[in-house]
């Protein structure tokens, strides 16, 4: 199996889209959008659950100390399709239990794509991570959804708390990908989603709706590399 082209290679920062634009576009300025979605835990086709008609659905607030599959949902805005996606997350905690319980907790990450190339340090899905999700499709037949589920973390909340998307810390940016290796680098965070944890109701941000204003990390102290994973 061949990798994407865009894997490794310099990324291309695209101030036009080709083609015309999709005749369906949901996000407030036709942009892809990189999301989360925080739903109640289910046992059974837990991917298919993080499934949305539309990403303006996305719900981005969730309460202390209750377990949730808080999903990553790529909006193709005026794209085509979504071949694939790259970024990272951020948030207070940790990890798995390794300390004890933190702000948050998260216990799995699980693919819902096909491939996933993920950080080696932090080890995902660690706070100041990264990840590139290649989406089922992509090497044939690639479908057309709107809402495009990578995967999702099992993770719970016990102090109030944010997780965030960001850029890849690896080379600092947010990205997605057309099945036609159509590059389109969004800004973050204004196209990166995040979901609060609180008993106050506090309310994420879901950038299909509007631009979103948090910044929750500087990687200035990172090297950028040219190669996934520095090979």
């Amino acid at each position: 199996m061949t990798a994407p082209k865009w894997i490794g290679a310099s990324l291309i920062l695209l101030t036009t889209l080709a083609g015309p634009p999709a005749a369906r576009a949901t996000t407030h300025d036709n942009k892809p959008k990189v999301l989360l979605h925080a739903r109640s835990v289910v046992a059974k086709n837990i991917c298919s659950s993080g499934q949305l008609y539309t990403c303006q659905e996305a719900v981005t607030e969730g309460t202390l100390n209750t377990y949730y599959n808080v999903f990553v949902l790529v909006d193709r805005g005026n794209l085509p399709n979504i071949g694939g996606v790259q970024f990272g997350i951020d948030y207070a905690g940790g990890f798995n239990l390794a300390g004890g319980l933190k702000p948050i907790s998260v216990f799995s990450w699980e693919l819902c794509g096909e491939l996933n190339f993920l950080n080696p340090v932090p080890a995902w899905p660690a706070p100041g991570s990264g990840a590139l999700i290649v989406f089922e499709g992509y090497y044939g037949g690639c479908p057309d959804y709107e809402v495009n589920v990578a995967g999702y973390f099992y993770m719970g909340a016990y102090e109030p708390a944010t997780l965030s998307i960001t850029a890849r810390p690896n080379d600092q940016v947010l990205m997605v990908a057309t099945c036609g290796d159509v590059e389109v680098v969004l800004e973050a965070p204004d196209d990166a989603g995040y979901v609060s944890f609180s008993d106050t109701g506090t309310p994420g941000c879901n950038p299909c709706n509007a631009p979103c204003a948090i910044v929750a990390v500087e990687f200035s102290t990172w090297s950028r590399i040219k190669a996934y994973g520095g090979q």
